[in-house]
């Protein structure tokens, strides 16, 4: 590989204002003032009207910086993109782990007053599962009007339902210890700089073994097509931005792995109990419905990996069953489909094709 000073233009491009926006909430009743850091990609506008806008939620620890390897697809496929810290990651302000989700929505809708963004079409990835239903049910008045859509990508099962040893271990890991994951994080970046998993070092963590992102023979195809970039450029970028989030805060990834393992009580929020929650948010999407008799029902639509190593088959029946087994009543629909050839973390990567596919999708969905 050429050395870094080869690469002059990559690092002009990490450090564009885009992906360093900065935003600080005022103090409440519950907290002092709060940063918030985020990353905003993709036109604002096509042909002088607002562009329909993208929250991303990204897995476990993840950081506005992956927009990254978003920004190409963003401005290619004509499409505004939103990435918000969730507390404790880049700059946004660390809060105590039981107010976590709570707080993250309230930064998700200062930021978009802040940027006059009414509406948003949120997109999750692995344990922003956790974040995107506490959205739907908390925040139904962000949804896309008229025809509200919520995409998940290898959601995040709870491991009792997902039977996967590696992360039965890990549960049983004391909190002292998983306050420790952002040290470990650290250690693998140092170790394998192109490790890229949201929710895998789980695995590493009982086999000490890190997992890093298989190459196949048209990696440079997909770099070029995914990246806008060859495959060189698109390592180098893989390491500043691992690189570039570790010099961060990452004091959050230790409450994301307590959320993620639910090391304690109601640290999920409103979706503590999937089919429980899936009956309050039937009827609060009928309760909607009554002001709203023009809004189609709220469609989710969820991509499974072929191979997932953090649900496995056991989690992803779980996940289809609640809602096979909800009564959704035409006030919900859910649809879901496995994408062949891929993992729990290459789901989400813009080299596999997939993701320019769920954006094609989306855009699909709003015209």
């Amino acid at each position: 590989m050429r050395s870094m000073s080869d690469h002059t233009h990559l690092l002009e491009f990490t450090a564009e204002k885009r992906f360093h926006q900065r935003l600080v909430l005022p103090a409440a009743a519950d907290h002092g003032p709060l940063a918030v850091t985020y990353a905003d990609i993709g036109p604002q506008t096509t042909n002088g009207t607002p562009t329909p806008t993208i929250l991303l939620i990204p897995g476990m620890g993840g950081s506005r910086l992956w927009c990254y390897h978003k920004d190409y697809l963003a401005n290619k496929l004509g499409v505004r993109m939103l990435s918000i810290d969730r507390p404790g990651i880049g700059g946004s302000t660390p809060v105590p782990v039981a107010k976590r989700v709570t707080i993250w929505l309230e930064a998700v809708a200062a930021v978009l007053k802040h940027l006059s963004i009414p509406h948003v079409i949120p997109l999750s990835h692995s344990a922003g599962t956790i974040y995107i239903l506490n959205l739907l049910s908390q925040r139904r008045d962000l949804l896309w009007p008229n025809t509200p859509l919520a995409v998940l990508m290898g959601p995040w099962v709870e491991p009792k339902h997902s039977d996967i040893l590696s992360l039965k271990m890990a549960q049983m890991l004391p909190k002292a210890i998983l306050h420790q994951y952002d040290k470990l994080m650290n250690l693998f970046v140092k170790a394998a700089p192109s490790f890229s998993a949201s929710a895998a070092v789980f695995s590493a963590m009982a086999s000490s073994i890190p997992s890093t992102r298989a190459e196949g023979p048209s990696r440079s195809e997909a770099c070029l097509a995914g990246y806008g970039m060859d495959e060189e450029a698109a390592k180098v970028l893989d390491r500043l931005a691992m690189e570039y989030i570790c010099q961060e805060d990452t004091s959050g990834f230790n409450d994301e792995a307590v959320i993620c393992l639910k090391k304690g009580p109601g640290l999920w929020g409103a979706c503590e109990d999937l089919p429980v929650y899936l009956q309050g948010l039937v009827q609060a999407e009928e309760r909607y419905r009554e002001g709203h008799p023009n809004e189609q029902p709220l469609k989710l639509k969820v991509f499974f990996a072929e191979s997932d190593g953090m649900i496995g088959p056991k989690g992803q029946k779980y996940f289809e069953d609640c809602f096979a087994q909800a009564d959704l009543r035409g006030a919900v629909c859910f649809d879901s489909v496995v994408e062949k050839g891929t993992e729990h973390d290459t789901l989400w990567t813009s080299d596999t094709g997939v993701f320019e596919k769920v954006l094609r999708e989306i855009k699909a969905n709003l015209s």
